[in-house]
């Protein structure tokens, strides 16, 4: 079983356009419109995969409601918390002449202690819900709301190893700095994450894979993920370091949510007994898919499939040209 945990919950609205022109009228054929946020893009894409997850999030006002009806028309089972503020929204804007993508986040609402303590609460209902723990993935993903303390995952990652259950911790600044230091994890973050808890500029695969390194307690047998955007990613555990790359020259449409599809991939090998490597691997290629897609997490199982075997993977130390190439 894997629970989600992604507090920040929007109402995703994308578009594509043939060419993005500042201060010009684009009138489009519709607008996609899905439930968002980090959460239900990495539930979602679970269930693309075969799996079966559950979400934790908060959800208020008649965007929360949009929020659940847009939940349960994608089969994505969900134990959400009612705030008075309401759900946020977020819009996209995919440049198809470019390949830009164009975003825009609103911050969310104002969460109340109580409003946390109820998410903690459900949290750790779920996780006494089920009887096997050690087959149980628990997901910390995304942004926080206003008012909802830094440390809530590191809470949260707490509570889970308590139950015997496993983490894997997608967050960024202060957030993930407090995850990092409560406990063992299974880290996928992007490289700009990476590069706020270093300090400095990653412009290269070795540098990413040296700085997750030194950021990631391995010897607590942890590992990490680091998504690179269209360059794949980099794996770092006490086993050694790989960088994964996709196949290039594909149709790409929209990068809305392909970190997310790759945590996806990611938790969903390693939950069926793939070594970590052939479950990153799986992540990368499940990562590309989406972004052959407008709006996050619409691929299927089979375009994540067909895209793994092209995924190539360079061990450190080798192909010393891949590592040392510059990251856009």
């Amino acid at each position: 079983m894997i629970l989600v945990v992604g507090p920040n919950l929007s109402i995703d609205q994308t578009v594509a356009v043939p060419r993005l022109e500042v201060g010009s009228i684009h009138r489009v054929p519709e607008i996609l419109k899905l439930a968002g946020g980090k959460g239900t893009n990495l539930a979602r894409a679970l269930r693309a995969l075969g799996e079966e997850p559950l979400l934790i999030g908060f959800a208020g006002g008649a965007a929360g409601a949009q929020l659940r009806a847009y939940l349960a028309a994608d089969g994505i089972t969900a134990r959400l918390v009612s705030t008075q503020g309401e759900t946020r929204a977020c819009f996209s804007i995919a440049d198809e002449a470019t390949g830009a993508q164009t975003e825009f986040y609103e911050a969310g609402p104002v969460v109340s202690a109580a409003e946390v303590d109820a998410l903690l609460a459900v949290a750790e209902a779920s996780l006494v819900e089920w009887p096997r723990p050690a087959q149980t993935w628990v997901a910390l993903t995304g942004s926080l709301p206003r008012g909802v303390p830094t440390d809530l995952y590191a809470q949260l990652l707490a509570r889970t190893h308590l139950h015997g259950a496993r983490v894997l911790l997608d967050a960024r600044g202060p957030t993930l700095e407090a995850g990092l230091a409560a406990g063992p994890a299974l880290l996928k973050i992007n490289r700009g994450e990476l590069v706020g808890v270093a300090g400095r500029s990653l412009p290269t695969a070795a540098a990413v894979a040296e700085a997750a390194g030194a950021t990631v307690r391995l010897e607590a047998g942890a590992a990490a993920v680091i998504t690179l955007g269209a360059a794949g990613a980099v794996v770092v555990s006490a086993a050694g370091r790989w960088l994964i790359t996709p196949p290039v020259g594909l149709p790409i449409l929209s990068p809305v949510g392909s970190g997310d599809a790759t945590a996806a991939g990611l938790l969903a090998g390693v939950r069926r007994g793939l070594p970590l490597l052939g479950a990153a691997r799986l992540g990368v290629a499940a990562g590309t898919a989406n972004a052959l897609r407008l709006g996050a997490a619409r691929f299927t199982a089979t375009e994540a499939a067909a895209l793994v075997a092209h995924c190539q993977i360079a061990e450190w130390g080798k192909e010393r040209a891949q590592w040392q190439r510059a990251l856009s």
